[in-house]
């Protein structure tokens, strides 16, 4: 009767904690799972914005050459090349798109995240 009891109390005993190991394990799995795909977004989200500051900074570049060019001609008192004028308030009606921070916020909101600063 002990025998029956102690090996079956055993059994309880071993698949609990397999149970309960396993499931760790399988949790750890996912979270590493997610953050890899949230890693990867991110790293996205940054090519996305580097691409665009680098646009930006190319359109800011020639809004200054234009306007240098512009205040240049002014001091001397010349009259300005309706071209550059043209260039000028093109490149300021040129509309500078807001960095992409979509991925980098649902990080932040995530459990991933709230673990890691724990």
């Amino acid at each position: 009767m002990w025998s029956t009891f102690l090996t079956n109390l055993f059994g309880i005993i071993l698949g609990i904690t397999l149970t309960f190991g396993v499931n760790a394990l399988w949790q750890k799995h996912e979270e590493n799972k997610n953050m890899k795909e949230m890693l990867t977004l991110i790293r996205n989200e940054l090519e996305v914005n580097k691409k665009m500051f680098e646009d930006q900074k190319e359109i800011l570049q020639s809004h200054v050459y234009y306007y240098n060019k512009i205040l240049e001609i002014n001091k001397k008192w010349e009259t300005i090349p309706e071209d550059s004028i043209d260039n000028y308030l093109d490149l300021a009606s040129v509309y500078l798109p807001k960095f992409q921070t979509h991925a980098w916020q649902i990080f932040q909101n995530s459990e991933v995240s709230k673990r890691l600063s724990s």
